[in-house]
């Protein structure tokens, strides 16, 4: 197994704040690796420790198995915190700031903006742009040095639904094309629909690393029902289901096995009517919480 990026036991003080607290991060060559958490979990910082903006406290980063070099940043495309755009000069015009900053040659502009959907947009200068394109054109600078490892940290932020479609897309060509690409977000919508493996990080500490399905793999099965006699449901079942409690205006019934049907013959015995009832998996989104709220780590 080839990792093209390996943390360990990354830690990152401030003082009297921690802000990355032995972080062991693995990431798979080919892979589209997921960095998900709230905000202020520190996806940002970890990201910065990895094209050399930040130096940690303790700890070591290994790019492409070696420990960090400048060199590396030769393989990486980076979009961190929004594109660096020049709002009086078109696509083309932009890119070729960039070509001349990075030192690579000018043939490679047509080359990024077509992998970005963006080569037909003519004298249109970036001002004029929507947020997506702005994006992908942030994008598109990043892939001037035809880089190993593409990060993009928050692609989607402000984007509309329209937007998202065309950045997921995006993402997987990336990947088709051989690239490993790191996408940090705290949509989980988005993260679940992209990757194919998932880093959950928490006030500084990874939380969950691997398979996304694996992880959604080790969700829990539950019924959730509807009632209008709601508390009198509830003191019919509990005695012989003890692990039923009352969520808002449902009654949640956790691993409940075959017994959706012993459940609805109780309660129509005794006169209770059922509105809904539906038996539940767990999602990227209960896993999520479930994970930062305790924790567990896994």
């Amino acid at each position: 197994m080839s990792f093209i990026v390996q943390t360990v036991h990354l830690t990152k003080k401030y003082r009297n704040q921690i802000a990355l607290q032995n972080v062991n991060l693995l990431i798979e060559q080919g892979t589209i690796y997921g960095l998900l958490g709230p905000n202020g979990a520190g996806k940002s910082t970890l990201i910065k420790h990895l094209v050399g903006l930040l130096r940690p406290t303790e700890g070591q980063v290994l790019l492409f198995g070696e420990p960090w070099r400048r060199e590396h940043l030769w393989h990486i495309g980076a979009l961190i915190e929004g594109p660096a755009l020049y709002g009086h000069l078109t696509a083309w015009e932009n890119l070729a700031v960039h070509a001349t900053l990075l030192g690579v040659p000018k043939n490679r502009i047509d080359e990024a903006l077509e992998q970005v959907d963006l080569r037909n947009v003519g004298s249109k200068k970036a001002a004029q742009f929507s947020l997506g394109m702005k994006q992908r054109l942030g994008i598109a600078s990043a892939l001037l040095s035809r880089p190993k490892l593409l990060i993009l940290d928050e692609p989607t932020n402000g984007l509309d639904p329209a937007g998202i479609r065309e950045m997921r897309g995006l993402i997987h060509r990336f990947c088709q094309q051989g690239m490993t690409v790191l996408v940090s977000s705290h949509i989980l919508a988005e993260i679940e629909q992209v990757v194919t493996h998932l880093g959950i990080i928490s006030k500084g500490q990874l939380r969950y690393q691997g398979r996304l399905r694996d992880l959604l793999a080790q969700g829990q099965q539950r019924v959730e029902l509807e009632t209008p006699q709601l508390q009198q449901a509830y003191r019919l079942l509990q005695p012989s289901f003890p692990a039923l409690r009352v969520e808002g205006q449902k009654l949640v019934l956790p691993n409940p096995g075959a017994v959706t049907a012993q459940i609805i013959s109780l309660l129509t015995q005794h006169g209770i009517a059922v509105t809904k009832i539906d038996t539940v998996q767990d999602d990227l989104e209960t896993l999520f919480l479930r994970l930062v709220e305790s924790g567990n780590y896994r």
